[in-house]
């Protein structure tokens, strides 16, 4: 939903002034999140790097998991045995 958010955003910037600020801000999302990604190795990622990097992550991992849903993958667990 994130993309096609974004992708609406382009051509709508070019009709109102908060559609700007829209496309703006989600810019900086990304922009802030790509920033998080590249530093992750580090032992110290500030906050403004760290929470749009998780954001955009968990989005990622939430977009992933339905698509392979829909195609059909499954995973298996492994429960542990419960003693009585």
């Amino acid at each position: 939903i994130l993309l096609v958010l974004f992708l609406i955003s382009i051509p709508l910037s070019r009709t109102e002034d908060i559609y700007s600020f829209a496309l703006v801000a989600q810019v900086a999302l990304y922009g802030f999140a790509a920033a998080g990604y590249l530093r992750q190795e580090s032992n110290i990622l500030p906050r403004i790097f760290s929470v749009p990097y998780y954001f955009c992550l968990v989005n990622y991992a939430s977009a992933r998991g339905i698509i392979e849903a829909f195609c059909g993958k499954t995973y298996t667990t492994w429960n542990t045995p419960r003693t009585k």
